[in-house]
C-alpha cells in the first residue's frame, strides 16, 4: 500500500513516485469517467394508438321458425332468440352497433326483424328496432372505453 505521507517526507526519489502514480490516477480516471458518461444517454420515442373497435357474437342466431299463430287473427305468433350473446372492445369514445339485412333483401311480406340489444355499461340501448336492408338502425349508441 502506498503511504503518500512518507513519501511527501523523504522527497527525491518518492516524490518523483508520487507524481507518477498521481498522473497515472489523472489518466485511468480521465480514460474511464467518458466511457461511464457514454453509457447513458436520452430517446425520445413516439408511438400512435389506433382505433380499435371489435365485435364478437358469441354464435349465429338459431332459426326463429314461426309456426303458430292466434285464431281469427292475422297476427302471427313472435319466434324470439335470447340466447345469442355479444362482446364488445373498444378504444374510443361516442361509438355506436347498428343492424341492417345485408343478404336476401328485406323480409317476407307481413313481416317484420325487430332486434334489441342490451347496452354494455355506459352505453345506451335503443331498445326494439325495426332492421331493413334500406338503412342501418342504431341499436346501442353512446358507447366508450
Amino acid at each position: 500500500m502506498l503511504n503518500i505521507r512518507s513519501l511527501l517526507q523523504k522527497g527525491g526519489d518518492n516524490m518523483k513516485r508520487l507524481l507518477i502514480f498521481l498522473m497515472a490516477m489523472g489518466l485511468i480516471t480521465s480514460s474511464i469517467v467518458p466511457a461511464l458518461a457514454a453509457s447513458s444517454d436520452t430517446q425520445v420515442v413516439q408511438f400512435q394508438i389506433l382505433a380499435i373497435d371489435e365485435l364478437e357474437a358469441n354464435a349465429d342466431p338459431l332459426m326463429l321458425t314461426i309456426d303458430t299463430a292466434t285464431a281469427g287473427s292475422s297476427a302471427l305468433t313472435p319466434a324470439i332468440d335470447a340466447s345469442t350473446t355479444y362482446a364488445l372492445t373498444t378504444n374510443g369514445t361516442n361509438r355506436k352497433i347498428t343492424g341492417q339485412i345485408t343478404t336476401g333483401g328485406d323480409m317476407p311480406a307481413n313481416t317484420t326483424l325487430e332486434v334489441q340489444l342490451v347496452a354494455p355499461t355506459g352505453g345506451s340501448s335503443a331498445g326494439y328496432q325495426f332492421l331493413t336492408s334500406g338503412s342501418a338502425a342504431d341499436l346501442v349508441t353512446t358507447i366508450t372505453q
